[in-house]
Order: C-alpha cells, then sequence, then structure tokens
C-alpha cells in the first residue's frame, strides 16, 4: 500500500491557479444557486448537508452500532470502505447537475476541493484514483465524463496515481 501524504501538490495547487485565472478572465455563477462572484458560493457551501465520516465503518451509514450498521452485518457489500460528501439534495444536486448535464466543468474542480479534505479527514490508505468510465455514446454525446473532472484534482489533491483507464 502506498504512504499518504498530505493534500497539495505543485500540480494540484498549478491547477487551482489556473482555474482561478480562468475564474478572473470569466466569472462565474455559483453552481448551486447562480449567484455572480464564484464557482461554489458560501452561502451554497454552509446549506450543504453533509455526511458525518463517523458513520459504519463500511457502507458510512449514520445508523450503526459498534462501528458496523445492521444491513452490512447482515450481507458485507463486496467493497471495504464507502464514503460519501454530501447528502445528493438542494444546491449540491443543482451544482452537480450543471456538471454533468450543462456542461459546466469548473464545477469539477471547486466541488473536488472538499473530498480532498474528507480524505484527509479520514485519514484513509488509498492506493489510487479510478473514475467510473461513461459508456460510448454517452461519452460522445457529452463530450467529457463528470466523475474524470472530480477524479482528477481530488486525486492531484491528495497526491494519488490516476487511471482512468483501470475499468472500462
Amino acid at each position: 500500500m502506498s504512504v499518504r501524504q498530505k493534500p497539495g501538490t505543485t500540480a494540484y495547487r498549478i491547477y487551482q491557479l489556473a482555474w482561478a485565472g480562468l475564474d478572473w478572465f470569466y466569472p462565474p455563477n455559483c453552481g448551486g444557486c447562480s449567484a455572480p462572484g464564484s464557482r461554489w458560493c458560501e452561502k451554497c457551501i454552509a446549506r450543504t448537508n453533509r455526511i458525518r465520516l463517523d458513520g459504519c465503518l463500511r457502507c458510512g451509514i449514520e445508523e450503526q452500532i459498534n462501528g458496523i450498521c445492521s444491513a452490512c452485518r447482515h450481507s458485507a457489500p463486496a467493497y471495504t470502505s464507502l464514503r460519501s460528501w454530501a447528502y445528493f439534495e438542494g444546491s449540491i444536486r443543482n451544482a452537480l447537475h450543471r456538471l454533468k448535464y450543462k456542461k459546466d466543468v469548473a464545477l469539477g474542480e471547486v466541488l473536488a476541493r472538499h473530498l480532498v479534505k474528507m480524505l484527509d479527514d479520514l485519514d484513509w490508505m488509498v492506493d489510487m484514483v479510478v473514475p467510473v468510465p461513461l459508456g460510448l455514446v454517452r461519452q460522445s454525446e457529452r463530450g467529457y465524463n463528470q466523475a474524470t473532472l472530480l477524479a482528477r484534482p481530488f486525486a492531484l489533491g491528495n497526491k494519488l496515481a490516476f487511471h482512468p483507464e483501470a475499468l472500462s
């Protein structure tokens, strides 16, 4: 297994600065509420209903006893552990829909920041980041994979190997 290092590679800073430069030339609107001035505003960040990190050690669900929820106790999932950053509602839902369906690709970097922080808080050992691929038709229609737009800055921010070709 790889040794986890603190977030903040030079490549990640350059990636963030490139997006900040684009924001300066083309001022964005918030992905959650469309307010002018930032890709993800402080109000939307504050309104995001985050999932606690102290849930079930396997699936992350908040209702658990002694670390493992009853569902995982009865039928263990095929994965080791799973976490989500927030509930899919409100402004985060709006932002993810803009990323996915409206070609607002700049949201990938700003939303990935929260995932970078979450992994640091979890202190998990992670070997690599692999975005789930789109089907060929969807990839052709959309022109990009929204999972890659989140996964690449997440990998950069956590000094992790990024392998978009690992799944097909």
